[in-house]
């Protein structure tokens, strides 16, 4: 039993150096070794902590790196190349460029958010985020008595035994407009 503990202690403490080399939390690292719908509402939890972090309206743009942990490789790739497109095209007075923010689908300061239960779709899980938003400064709207609460849905898949978030779905799963595909329609990527 003496041993067992030990392993584990050892694993625990290799996950979570192995987690800090690479970019990722320590809590996200030991959700990768739970269960699909914990380990998803972990990197969703870590990426909006991250996200709702930084002081002021769209100052991602400027950190995004330090998020990449927290994506699909893919998506991440894409995000990039629609900021640069969307960049160049905002000092050219020309289309198409991101009008609203991505991670929120707003186009107003969002400031706080909770997370709903993990629903698993075949290869995905949908992790429902709440998010609380005012179009004012934000130290006013944590004063609103009833905030307006835009919902998407973070999904996440298990990509080469790590957690990443695949998509954003504005509105609820499979009814709502995505971010890959806002990215195909509008930036052709």
């Amino acid at each position: 039993m003496r041993i067992r503990i030990v392993r584990l202690w050892r694993f625990a403490a290799l996950a979570g150096l192995l987690a800090v080399l690479v970019g990722i939390s320590p809590d996200v690292a030991r959700a990768q070794a739970q269960d699909p719908g914990t380990a998803a509402t972990a990197v969703v939890k870590a990426f909006y902590d991250w996200y709702l972090a930084l002081p002021g309206d769209h100052v991602w743009e400027g950190s995004l790196q330090s998020a990449k942990p927290y994506f699909d490789p893919d998506l991440y790739g894409k995000i990039i190349r629609v900021m640069a497109i969307s960049d160049a095209n905002t000092k050219a007075q020309k289309e198409p460029f991101v009008d609203y923010d991505l991670f929120s689908g707003l186009q107003e300061t969002a400031y706080s958010y909770q997370l709903g239960k993990p629903a698993v779709h075949g290869n995905s899980i949908a992790v429902p985020v709440s998010m609380q938003s005012c179009s004012g400064p934000v130290s006013t709207c944590k004063n609103h008595p009833d905030p307006p609460t835009h919902k998407l849905d973070a999904i996440v898949r298990n990509e080469n035994g790590t957690y990443v978030i695949y998509d954003l779905v504005y509105g609820s799963y499979g009814n709502g407009n995505s971010l890959r595909a806002y990215f195909k329609s509008d930036f052709k990527i």
